[in-house]
């Protein structure tokens, strides 16, 4: 696995990781498929209740969850499933240093 592979997988996992504490703290419980870690019951604000844990995961692998009512919003660690057919839209996606720089201007992040 590349270096760059690395980093992202460690950050989806780090991700992962302050989400469930998040919603820990909040008493919403949650689990992993190896796909997809996912909640139980409604998230908190701002907070996925579904969030993709590998490339390989395919819109089927988490079609049973998008047919749970309570089921908002889904991130797509990866950016590379199209739920537009699901009703769900992009909200942003940040895939070169360019998208970068402004996403981290825009949210008042210092670039490392």
């Amino acid at each position: 696995m590349r270096d760059c592979e690395i980093n992202v997988v460690q950050a989806v996992e780090n991700n992962i990781a302050w989400c469930k504490l998040i919603c820990e703290a909040y008493r919403k419980r949650s689990y992993t498929t190896g796909k997809v870690w996912a909640l139980i019951t409604e998230a908190p604000t701002y907070y996925p209740e579904l969030i993709i844990m590998n490339r390989t995961t395919k819109d089927t692998d988490i079609l049973e969850f998008l047919k749970l009512n309570y089921i908002s919003s889904v991130k797509d660690s990866f950016a590379a499933l199209d739920l537009s057919s699901y009703g769900y839209q992009m909200l942003y996606i940040v895939s070169t240093k360019k998208e970068f720089e402004r996403w981290t201007n825009l949210t008042g992040l210092e670039l490392p």
